[in-house]
């Protein structure tokens, strides 16, 4: 049985360092702006892989996860940085968004 997601510990985490969760969708936490997303490890809901956006440099998202990293660490979670993402409009007529995951290793 997988655990619970602890999304209201992760955003109160987040929100104690200026970044509000906007929507979570199932193992997705997606925060105001989208400079980042957050995927929750269904294996070990304690791990958390970190997306930014693909739009920033090395610097800047190296600034986000530093950011998280430092505050949830403290509530023992541990963070990876998995990738980078990009936000594309839906080819269907729904109005949703597409998510792109970029993975570290390069595969999508």
């Amino acid at each position: 049985m997988t655990d619970l997601i602890p999304l209201g510990e992760v955003s109160k985490s987040l929100e104690e360092i200026g970044y509000e969760v906007t929507y979570a969708y199932n193992d997705l936490v997606f925060i105001e702006h989208s400079p980042f997303i957050l995927r929750f490890d269904l294996e070990d809901v304690r791990t958390v892989h970190f997306y930014a956006h693909n739009s920033f440099d090395e610097t800047e998202k190296n600034k986000y996860f530093s950011d998280v990293n430092d505050k949830l660490n403290k509530s023992s979670f541990k963070i990876i940085m998995s990738g980078t993402f990009e936000l594309m409009e839906s080819r269907k007529e729904d109005n949703n968004i597409d998510v792109i995951f970029y993975e570290n290793n390069g595969k999508k």
